[in-house]
């Protein structure tokens, strides 16, 4: 879907490590898909795909650090064995970085933010320099796939500063593909939709639980119900931290707008 361009501003500096391992030993093979299959893969799972800019493999065993052309995010690779290959596939609003494995086994793929903080809204991941600060990253929701095109069951969970993805490839069909799809959230293809919504002290009062947050937000037009369970969760320690708490909208070019809650000076 178009939308209007960029309108905020200041990437801040982020680093992600990245280690790829297995848990279970079983059997491989040493094969991966073509690289016109493997695009036709990626291409088929990805949600609201930006334009493809550039492919390339990352050699194995090395460590890299891959810079997003249109901010200042760096991206520290360290791939180990259990990645049979990596590929970068560099779009116009940031980078995927696309593993492909042949271990018929539980499979875990970890993806360090050193300091940053991380949390799930509506199945995607922010990724923040400060606690419920500004999002620098938005990363897609997991998705995995064989190469006959079954879906893998996979799913993130977070670790402090590391996001894992956790995928049963026990039941795949051949080279199994996985990827995180790593968004600018604000100097490429992301943008501010609207106005805030901000909640004072006074107002935090009653919003400490779920019904109290989901009784206030439900009234306010807008597609704001999704974003009030998160508001409950920092509600009360917005309050001890003397902060207040935003609903901001975020909307990208390619993909669809997410609403999340962030703290603010009162």
């Amino acid at each position: 879907m178009a939308m209007k361009k960029l309108i905020a501003p200041t990437a801040v500096l982020a680093t992600l490590s990245l280690s790829l391992f297995g848990i279970t030993p079983a059997t491989s093979f040493e094969q991966t898909v073509d690289n016109e299959k493997l695009e036709e893969i990626v291409s088929s799972q990805t949600l609201n795909e930006a334009p493809l800019e550039n492919q390339y493999e990352l050699p194995k065993g090395q460590n890299r650090s891959i810079e997003l052309d249109s901010s200042d995010v760096s991206v520290n690779v360290d791939v180990d064995s259990s990645a049979l290959q990596t590929n970068i596939f560099v779009r116009e609003d940031g980078k995927q970085i696309v593993t492909q494995s042949n271990k018929s086994e539980l499979l875990s793929f970890s993806y360090e933010f050193p300091g940053s903080y991380l949390r799930e809204v509506e199945g995607y991941i922010l990724v923040s320099s400060e606690y419920y600060g500004e999002p620098e990253l938005i990363i897609d929701p997991a998705w995995s796939v064989d190469e006959m095109g079954n879906n893998i069951e996979t799913h993130y969970e977070i670790n402090g500063d590391t996001l894992v993805q956790v995928v049963d490839a026990r039941n795949a069909v051949g080279t199994v593909v996985s990827d995180p799809y790593i968004r600018d959230a604000y100097t490429r293809g992301g943008h501010k939709m609207g106005q805030d919504l901000v909640f004072t002290q006074k107002d935090l009062i009653g919003m400490t639980t779920g019904a109290g947050a989901c009784q206030l937000i439900n009234k306010i037009p807008g597609p704001w119900k999704k974003a009030c369970g998160a508001v409950a969760v920092i509600a009360g320690d917005a309050m001890m931290r003397n902060k207040c708490v935003a609903l901001r909208m975020i909307g990208f070019d390619y993909g669809p707008n997410i609403p999340f809650a962030l703290y603010v000076e009162c």
